[in-house]
């Protein structure tokens, strides 16, 4: 289980990242004391929404290489939340 703390990595370079591609409704953010985990909700969980998903997550580790992360990939809308997590972006 993860226990929520205040996120220290900097969110906004996953809600520019994430943000921009088509279907992403949210993005969820956690941080445990090793890895930065993130929930990209999306409206269709299509492969050709996942592989553009995939590979902003690419990019996402070539930037932070220092990082570790645990990204998720999730069907949601935008009433869709998580516990435990912080609210990185909502996306219209």
């Amino acid at each position: 289980m993860i226990t929520a703390t205040p996120v220290e990595f900097s969110t906004h370079i996953l809600a520019e990242t994430f943000g921009k591609l088509p279907h992403v409704v949210k993005i969820f953010v956690a941080q445990d004391a090793r890895t930065v985990h993130v929930w990209t909700v999306v409206k269709s969980f299509e492969r050709e929404v996942r592989d553009k998903i995939y590979s902003a997550e690419r990019t996402i580790f070539s930037y932070f290489p220092g990082y570790k992360f645990d990204f998720n990939v999730i069907e949601g809308d935008e009433k869709t939340t998580l516990s435990e997590t912080q609210l990185c972006a909502t996306v219209n």
